[in-house]
């Protein structure tokens, strides 16, 4: 259900690049995900970035695409989307209203560090299984209701709990040590910081798998950087963090980071979806990126979904 065209989010001119080698840092954290639902579903941010079209113009599909951050040996940080669709049913204890109920994949593959272009392949780490996957109750809580109550407004105002957890299953065949932790940085696992911007200054970068660019949908890495933007932000809209990077499909649960002057780099959020909003200093609307922080909040579910001390977050 992850369609490129309809859900184009470049914004002006389109200065994304391609990773030449995705097996250095912070690239070899970066995961290609190949989802699976056991039924149609629908894309549960269409009515957002579908601008103004009804739930009767959308396709539904049993396949899509996303990225996601490596943050534990055997845990991927990506957006709640990713991992769920919706589906249609009337719901007797709702006086039989048709209603929206959120189905989780059935399966999930993960793809670190994944570069395949027409003329080579390059799965560095191989692939690895989601043993489980969670996602914010609220996340569930905000979609779950009768179809007619599900506007653009009540999505927009899901997306500060648009991320969600991957636990991998380990490898059961004997194999090398390093082929079981997919892509990890072994000795420096504080080397990419969860931590919450303190400002909303500055430029930031946002790396993940489109489904329209590179040899097939969510193969190839590519990357992008500009400003943060300072919005006229609402209550709902603080746990937001606003770019112009470009991105599109399938780069959902994209890392968006920046790099400090040591060097090291630092995870500010996950990337979600695209909003039109009012500039702050203008009053203007615009047209921006955007990723759910890396907020205290956030921390919390992760810890309480298995994210132990080897966690970067």
């Amino acid at each position: 259900y992850h369609h490129p065209v309809e859900r184009e989010v470049v914004l002006m001119q389109d200065d994304r690049w391609p990773v030449s080698d995705s097996q250095q840092p912070p690239y070899r954290w970066i995961c290609s995900l190949k989802v699976f639902f056991p039924e149609p579903v629908f894309y549960p941010l269409s009515l957002v970035e579908g601008m103004g079209r009804s739930w009767s113009d959308i396709q539904s599909g049993t396949t899509g695409c996303g990225s996601g951050t490596l943050i534990s040996p055997m845990q991927v940080l990506t957006s709640a989307h990713v991992l769920c669709g919706l589906k249609m049913w009337w719901d007797e204890r709702k006086g039989g209203q048709l209603c929206f109920q959120l189905v989780p994949a059935k399966k999930v593959l993960v793809l670190p560090a994944r570069n395949e272009s027409t003329t080579h392949r390059t799965q560095a780490f191989g692939s690895f299984s989601a043993k489980h996957i969670h996602i914010p109750a609220a996340f569930r809580k905000a979609m779950e209701v009768p179809v007619r109550q599900l506007t653009p407004e009540r999505v927009r105002q899901a997306l500060q709990w648009d991320y969600g957890l991957i636990n991998l299953a380990p490898r059961l065949h004997k194999a090398p040590r390093w082929t079981r932790q997919p892509g990890w940085w072994g000795a420096a696992p504080d080397f990419l910081i969860g931590a919450e911007p303190t400002e909303q200054k500055g430029e930031v970068c946002v790396a993940g798998y489109p489904g329209e660019l590179g040899a097939g949908p969510c193969t190839t890495l590519w990357q992008s950087c500009d400003q943060l933007v300072e919005l006229a932000e609402r209550d709902a809209d603080k746990a937001l963090l606003y770019y112009q990077a470009d991105t599109s499909a399938g780069m959902s649960g994209s890392p968006v980071w920046t790099q400090q002057r040591d060097g090291r780099y630092r995870l500010l959020a996950v990337h979600s979806s695209f909003l039109r909003l009012t500039e702050k200093a203008s009053g203007r609307k615009r047209t921006v990126n955007t990723g759910v922080r890396i907020s205290s909040r956030m921390k919390r579910h992760l810890k309480r979904w298995g994210l132990g001390r080897q966690g970067i977050i």
